[in-house]
């Protein structure tokens, strides 16, 4: 048996896990796609450890788990320091561009500040922050009134500050202007600033790839006109073409931006506009849409599926095909 990713030969007890098209971290849904001995037990562990927890973890999708029930808010874990999603304040006067991280306090889904030092500006009222995790070899310290009593606003450890600023040359004295400015910390109005990266599009594309798999048999799959979406999937290789587009136009012709949209998470394989190329739309939540460039329309095997689609209602847990006009 060869395995549609790493396209190896191997055992048939090297299939022994069912591999999700939608990960599980996302709903498990009641009658649920699932690909069975196309995908091998190593790939399934590969994409587990690395795409899927970045995509469940890291992500706003990841975050919408929480909002809409699919997980507790005490199953919430993050990837650390690493993190793609920061949040920052927005319109708290002197305090606005402090790092924010997404926490859990009694049992509730919240933020807290990260670790993190800030300069008051001299040509305006506002400090400059900087992460600890990532904190500058050196600043421009005539831009900042770091004389004045508040200028060096600290949101971590003092002992901590005071030795990462010693590189920087800058004495740090037990001040004055430190975590009492969050006493309203949940009235805060904040902004969530997200790194979509290489990472993150591969398990997008594993999942419309996944949808794909489920309709069409291995042997087609497994099609080198398929070879650039895989090798990108599974070893992050980017095909020679534009291959991806990430939108927040809605799928369904039934939805409007401007309009509430149903909750679900929705996939469908479908040829382009010109009947060039096979594509896979896909948005988790509703939220937002991608479309993914599978292979060539002209090159596909002769009878490969290429028109499905399916809705997996988030409130229900259920999936349901979609209807397709012509």
């Amino acid at each position: 048996m060869k395995c549609i990713y790493c396209c190896a030969e191997k055992r048939t007890e090297e299939f022994t896990k069912r591999e999700h098209v939608i990960p599980q971290a996302f709903g498990k849904f009641k009658n649920n796609l699932t690909l069975i001995k196309k995908v091998c037990d190593d790939c399934n562990q590969y994409f587990g450890d690395t795409l899927e927890i970045a995509l469940a973890r890291d992500t706003p999708e990841g975050i919408m788990r929480f909002v809409h029930g699919i997980k507790e808010p005490n199953e919430y874990k993050t990837i650390g320091k690493k993190t793609r999603l920061n949040s920052i304040i927005s319109k708290e006067g002197i305090i606005r561009d402090a790092f924010m991280k997404f926490t859990i306090k009694n049992e509730s889904f919240g933020i807290e500040p990260k670790e993190q030092i800030g300069f008051l500006r001299k040509d305006k009222n506002v400090y400059d922050f900087y992460l600890l995790s990532d904190f500058p070899s050196s600043i421009d310290k005539n831009a900042y009134n770091l004389k004045d009593k508040k200028g060096i606003f600290y949101l971590c450890d003092f002992e901590k500050a005071k030795s990462v600023l010693k590189k920087l040359g800058i004495p740090l004295r037990e001040n004055v202007t430190e975590r009492p400015l969050f006493n309203n910390i949940e009235t805060l109005n904040t902004n969530l600033i997200y790194t979509f990266d290489n990472i993150i599009l591969r398990a997008i594309c594993k999942i419309s790839f996944n949808y794909f798999a489920k309709w069409n048999t291995t042997d087609d799959i497994l099609d080198n006109n398929f070879n650039n979406i895989r090798e990108f999937i599974r070893n992050g290789t980017f095909p020679p073409t534009d291959f991806f587009n990430h939108n927040n136009r809605p799928i369904l012709k039934s939805d409007s931006p401007e309009s509430n949209q149903r909750l679900c998470h929705i996939i469908t394989i479908e040829p382009d506009i010109n009947n060039e190329f096979i594509i896979s739309r896909i948005s988790l939540f509703n939220h937002s849409a991608f479309t993914i460039l599978l292979g060539r329309l002209n090159q596909a095997p002769k009878n490969i599926i290429m028109k499905r689609g399916h809705v997996f209602n988030i409130k229900k847990l259920e999936v349901c095909e979609l209807s397709f006009v012509d």
